[in-house]
């Protein structure tokens, strides 16, 4: 059995961005993905903002940026819209180039110290006293995590 601090499940931006921090802050981290390539397929939400990014810590990179975004238009059903300028939305985004992004956001976790595990999929969990034991399975072969917090950061409807 595999003994660690944190599980997170699923290596999209926001497991990668939870793995990395839980690094930071000094725990046994471990990352898994049920894919056998993060990043891919591509999921949806390719837009984000830099207040954002910043916020997080991440400074904008030309790799995973395929377009700036300084306005759009919003459609609403009704047939009405809005348009969006730097004077009603003085912030600007980026949409990205997500199977670009999410590699290089699981590569900051794992140079915080996470450790990646792909082609992994997450089974079931017990609660063991204090901790909980994760049952995976790679490669049709089954094993345990032993672990103290368990992230599940990931669409549901993709499991």
């Amino acid at each position: 059995m595999i003994e660690c601090d944190v599980v997170v499940v699923g290596a999209g931006p926001a497991g990668s961005t939870a793995a990395k921090h839980a690094a930071l802050g000094g725990a046994d981290v471990i990352l898994i993905d049920k894919k056998s390539e993060i990043g891919t397929p591509k999921r949806c939400a390719e837009g984000v903002y830099d207040r954002g990014l910043k916020w997080l810590g991440i400074e904008p990179n030309p790799r995973w940026i395929a377009q700036q975004i300084n306005g759009g238009i919003i459609h609403a059903y009704d047939g009405s819209s809005i348009q969006l300028d730097e004077t009603i939305l003085p912030e600007h985004g980026y949409v990205l180039e997500r199977k670009v992004f999410d590699k290089h956001m699981a590569m900051d976790a794992a140079r915080a110290g996470a450790k990646i595990m792909i082609k992994t999929l997450a089974k079931s969990m017990e609660r063991d006293g204090d901790s909980y034991v994760l049952t995976c399975e790679k490669w049709v072969k089954s094993f345990r995590l032993k672990l103290k917090l368990l992230l599940v950061l990931m669409d549901l409807n993709h499991m």
